[in-house]
């Protein structure tokens, strides 16, 4: 009899440690997913938040595309034009180059860290100049460019009364070159 007794508790004992082992093995495993599923929400949030950013991006770059198309239809309507189709349409991008050594005033902060400026007609540029460990670091603070752009359209017969008519772009600059481009209509048929 006390053998039996003895077997029962054993078994008793047995499985009580078994079922301490199942519980500890559940939670660890509960635990896993826990940081698993948190691991899944942040990236998620991480992945809707960069398609936030693109379907920003997107509505931009349409309301801007929108912005051109109306500025190039409102054109076609001042010079009395129905097109067809714009056979030649530039965009203008702005670039110039200034090689010229030039002296720019430059103020210590302390020993390794200088703020300099860079200023003419029509831009102004601020950066700070850090030295460490021999290597010479230059963050930019400010770019401010302003260059006042006047657009003249305007159309010209190349033979007097029936010659045709040629459409012209007369561009004047503040800072920059002067130029006048030709623009190419189709007319509607």
């Amino acid at each position: 009899m006390n053998k039996i007794k003895l077997l029962i508790n054993a078994a008793i004992v047995i499985v009580i440690l078994a079922m301490i082992a199942t519980i500890n093995y559940q939670d660890k495993r509960i635990k896993r997913q826990a940081d698993d599923i948190e691991r899944l929400k942040y990236n998620i949030d991480n992945l809707l938040e960069e398609n936030a950013k693109l379907v920003t991006i997107n509505l931009k770059n349409e309301e801007i595309t929108g912005i051109i198309k109306r500025q190039r239809d409102s054109l076609a309507r001042e010079l009395s034009l129905e097109p067809k189709q714009i056979i030649k349409y530039i965009d203008r991008n702005i670039i110039q180059h200034d090689t010229i050594v030039k002296i720019v005033q430059v103020d210590r902060l302390t020993d390794t860290t200088y703020y300099l400026i860079d200023k003419g007609e029509c831009f102004r540029w601020e950066g700070l100049a850090i030295i460490e460990n021999k290597e010479l670091e230059v963050k930019r603070l400010l770019f401010d460019y302003n260059n006042e752009v006047i657009d003249v359209f305007f159309w010209k017969r190349t033979f007097p009364v029936f010659g045709k008519k040629k459409y012209y772009q007369d561009v004047k600059q503040k800072c920059g070159e002067n130029y006048t481009k030709e623009i190419n209509f189709v007319k509607r048929k």
